[in-house]
Parts: structure tokens; C-alpha cells; sequence
């Protein structure tokens, strides 16, 4: 497949990021400032509040950590209804996890919370705790003690580590989550039987277990999470949950023994590089080079040429035609309600597109890096652009957005000389002037008659070079705006910009 380089990149590079902050915990717990201050101000605490070491309050937004028992930090988790352990000294060796601090209780420990407590070789912790983050454990000697007593290392329901498990792996059904990572490289294990019990799995749960050949999937997870069985190379057999709503980035990515993939209609997201390099996906685009699944086109890196996207499409998904130099123009059909992130990333030799007035929102990064697109309209309909959608189009010259109202990321770059085309007093008039480039209203353009396009200075029904001349002659002698045809961008004054769009529409 054209993206196999892609993929190697991928799966060549480290994935920190999972090793970093427990995304869902991020997300979901906020400092309670209000319920926080009534402990303060109730409680005599016997030092004073202090930022953690590992992450600083702006790092959270709404920060506050106080330091107490010890050696542990805990900041308050109000979705969890209680404390949760942030970080702890690096040089501990023996930890005890109070069940309460302050008379509230410790329910959850943050993901990283002991990371690197290279010393740590006890640690008791309170049936309190009832949620444990990503890599909660990671580089301490307890954790690898545990594993080498078991297969499967589990912390209050929460599986944090099984990369010693060997042949047909089965979960407990006492088992409510699944760390990130908890299983990456295992090379011993043959199959995985994960219970309906289980709820949450973590990013990269099964990556890289070469030797995995089937999985069977709790029918109580509604997230197929990123790169979860990326580089299975041997899994032939897995079964997507029935009430899935999203694929992430890379779940399956590298599983080249995956012939079968039956998903069902309940998912609406699939992300980028979800089924790469697998016989599944080189099948569907042997078939059809626009790979499309539930209104969603994953994949079309054989498409070349003038593509012409099939109606029914709703979604043109995350990397679909990723660095593909062979695509040139594209027909996008009526049904399209979404770009998506990185969709068009890095096609080179996309020149054209007409995206239709179905579409409501360009992702982030849409079409970043296509470096020949030279022109393009934003229909009424679209109510988004994302951050960097056009970035990195060195030969854009007009972009005209049609909605007054259009929200346009603060991100996106455009080159220096591109002219915005827009009605006056929009958003897209703000984004221009912003950024300082040219901006040309829409607003008198539409009253011009049928049979003289826009920049047609010598009225003569087209746009030719010797509109440019006449443009320059009447910028030098002076004429008044509203007699000439010069004013391009309907400015009520005569200037360079004038010269710059109509240079732009002679391009175009």
C-alpha cells in the first residue's frame, strides 16, 4: 500500500505520549476549587500547599496539590469523589496510601503517580482506590517484582501489567480496566479473553504481541482505543463489539494477518491508520480504491488522478489519501458532512477541489502541505476551519469563504499574498485583516453583471492580461474608484491590492 512508509515511520517511533498523563483522567478530573477551600479552611493542615514536581497547575489549568502524608501529593478528583495520588517522592522506597486525607477519601491514583520511583519496592494501597492510571507504576522495582511472580498483575480491578503472561490468556472477571502498554511486546501469549467486566482499556494495551493470533473483545467497551493491537502480526481473529461508536488511530495498524474485520454500523469514527498494512484493507482496495465503511472513506492511497468520491460518503476520514502525489483533482459528492483532520495531508499535486455546500467543518490540518493547491471556496454551509487547515499551501492564491460566520482557527497560515475573499464585516474579513493579508468583499462582486466576471476591467467578457495593464494605468492616473472597474476588491480605492487579486485571478 502507498502508505506502508507511513506506517513504518509509526511504528519505528517511540510513543511517549502513552507514556505521559492518563488522558481520560486529564479530561475527567477537574480541581473542585470551592469544596477544596472548605477542607482548607476546616481542617488544620500541617504544612503547606505546594505545587507537585511532576506537573505544574498551569500543566492541569485549575491546579491545586497539597502535599500532605509524607512523601505522596494528592490533588482532588471530584468525578472520582475523592483525593487521588499525583506524584510521589523519587527516592521512596516503602509507600502506604492513606484510605482518606483530610477526612475525604483517596479514590485514584494518577497515571504516572510512581513513574520512575526506580527505588519503590513496597507499597500498600487502600481498597479506596477504585481507578489507576496509565503507568502508574512504571519504572519501579514493586512492578517488576510483580511481574515476575505473575502473569497477570492487577491493582483493585485495574490490570496494570501483563507482559509476562504466556499462552491462552484469560482475565479475570474481577477485573473492571486495562492499563496502556499493559501487555505491549509480549511475545509469550497466544490469545487474549478479555470479560464483559471490563470497561476501559488503555492506548497500546496489546502492541506488539507478535504472536497473539485471536482476541476476544468485552462487549462492554465502546472504544476500540489507539494502536490497541497495532504490530499483531499473527492476529487473524478479533470480534468489534457490537456497540463500538469509534476505531481510534492505529488500532489494527500492522495486523497483517487480519483478513476479517466485521464492524458494526454503531461506529461513527475511524481513525487514521486504524487497519493499515493489513490483508483486510489491501482486499477492500483491491476491490475499490476509495475504501469506505459506514459513510466513512478510511483509505485512498491507490487513488490517482482526477478522483471522483462516490455519493453516500459522509465522512472523508483522518489521513484517508495521506501523501498521496498521484491524486490531481477531486469531486467530493453532496452527502459530505466532514473533512477531517490531516485528510489531505501532504498531496502535492492536488490542484483543484470543489467542496460542496453539504459540508459543515475542515478539520485541523486538512489539507497541510498541499503545496500546489492554488485555489479554493469555503461554502456557506461550512461553520468550522481547523487549525492548520491550509498550512504549508505555498501556491494558494484565493480562498474565498463564503459564510459570514465561518469559524476560522487562529492556527491557520496562509502564504503571504493569498487574497481572502469574503463579505464585509465577517469572519473571514477579521481573519484577513488579523493576519495581514488582503482581503477583497464579495458584497459588490455579486452585482456585477452575468457576462463580466470579476477583475474584467476593460469590460470586454474576460480576464486577460491586458485587464492587468489597465488596472496599472488607472492606479497611475489617478481615476476615481467608483468610476473605474479597477477597484478589484471593491474597496472604494485604487491600490496594489487591486493589481494582487486581479494577479491572483489570472492565475487561478
Amino acid at each position: 500500500m502507498k502508505k506502508n512508509n507511513v506506517i513504518n515511520e509509526i511504528n519505528n517511533k517511540e510513543m511517549n505520549e502513552t507514556m505521559n498523563l492518563n488522558t481520560s483522567n486529564k479530561k475527567n478530573c477537574r480541581t473542585n476549587l470551592s469544596r477544596l477551600a472548605a477542607l482548607i479552611l476546616s481542617v488544620a493542615l500541617t504544612s503547606a500547599a505546594v505545587p507537585c514536581q511532576i506537573c505544574s497547575a498551569d500543566e492541569w489549568g485549575q491546579g491545586v496539590y497539597t502535599c500532605s502524608e509524607g512523601n505522596l501529593d494528592f490533588y482532588y478528583c471530584e468525578d472520582l469523589g475523592g483525593y487521588a495520588v499525583s506524584c510521589a517522592d523519587k527516592t521512596v522506597e516503602s509507600v502506604t496510601i492513606p484510605a482518606e486525607v483530610n477526612g475525604v477519601p483517596v479514590t485514584a491514583l494518577r497515571g504516572g503517580a510512581f513513574s520512575e520511583c526506580t527505588n519503590l519496592k513496597t507499597i500498600e494501597i487502600p481498597d479506596s482506590v477504585v481507578s489507576v492510571g496509565d503507568d502508574a507504576f512504571f519504572g519501579t522495582q514493586w512492578l517488576e517484582d510483580r511481574k515476575s511472580e505473575k502473569g497477570l498483575v492487577i491493582v483493585n480491578g485495574t490490570l496494570v501489567n501483563g507482559q509476562n503472561a504466556e499462552g491462552n490468556v484469560v482475565i479475570p472477571d474481577t477485573v473492571t480496566s486495562i492499563s496502556a502498554l499493559a501487555f505491549r511486546g509480549n511475545e509469550k501469549m497466544l490469545t487474549i479473553q478479555i470479560p464483559d467486566t471490563v470497561t476501559r482499556i488503555g492506548e497500546n494495551a496489546f502492541d506488539r504481541c507478535s504472536n497473539l493470533t485471536s482476541a476476544d473483545v468485552s462487549e462492554n467497551i465502546d472504544v476500540i482505543p489507539a494502536w490497541m493491537f497495532s504490530g499483531c502480526s499473527s492476529l487473524t481473529t478479533v470480534n468489534i463489539p457490537e456497540d463500538v461508536t469509534a476505531i481510534e488511530t492505529g488500532a489494527f495498524c500492522g495486523c497483517k494477518s487480519l483478513e476479517n474485520a466485521d464492524i458494526p454500523e454503531t461506529v461513527g469514527y475511524i481513525g487514521g491508520f486504524a487497519f493499515d498494512n493489513t490483508r483486510w484493507l489491501e482486499n477492500r482496495a483491491s476491490e475499490d480504491p476509495c475504501v469506505v465503511v459506514n459513510g466513512i472513506l478510511i483509505d485512498a492511497g491507490e487513488c490517482k488522478g482526477s478522483v471522483v468520491i462516490p455519493d453516500g460518503v459522509t465522512v472523508i476520514g483522518n489521513r484517508a489519501f495521506n501523501i498521496n502525489d498521484d491524486v490531481k483533482k477531486l469531486t467530493l459528492p453532496a452527502s459530505l458532512k466532514l473533512i477531517d483532520e490531516e485528510a489531505f495531508y501532504s498531496c502535492k499535486n492536488l490542484r483543484t477541489l470543489d467542496i460542496p455546500d453539504s459540508v459543515e467543518e475542515i478539520g485541523s490540518s486538512a489539507f497541510l502541505d498541499c503545496s500546489n493547491l492554488r485555489t479554493v471556496t469555503i461554502p456557506e454551509s461550512v461553520k468550522k476551519l481547523g487549525n492548520n487547515a491550509f498550512n504549508g499551501c505555498d501556491s494558494l492564491r484565493n480562498l474565498t469563504v463564503k459564510s459570514r460566520n465561518c469559524v476560522i482557527d487562529s492556527g491557520m497560515a496562509l502564504p503571504y499574498g493569498t487574497v481572502v475573499y469574503g463579505y464585509k464585516g465577517s469572519t473571514a474579513e477579521e481573519y484577513a485583516v488579523k493576519n495581514g493579508l488582503f482581503f477583497s468583499a464579495l458584497d459588490n462582486s455579486e452585482t456585477i453583471g452575468q457576462n463580466t466576471p470579476a477583475g474584467d476591467v476593460n469590460k470586454d467578457e474576460a480576464v486577460t492580461n491586458a485587464d492587468f495593464v489597465a488596472c496599472v494605468l488607472d492606479i497611475i492616473s489617478g481615476s476615481p474608484a467608483e468610476e473605474s472597474g479597477s477597484d478589484i476588491n471593491a474597496d472604494g480605492k485604487l491600490d496594489v491590492t487591486d493589481l494582487l487579486v486581479l494577479r491572483n485571478i489570472l492565475i487561478a
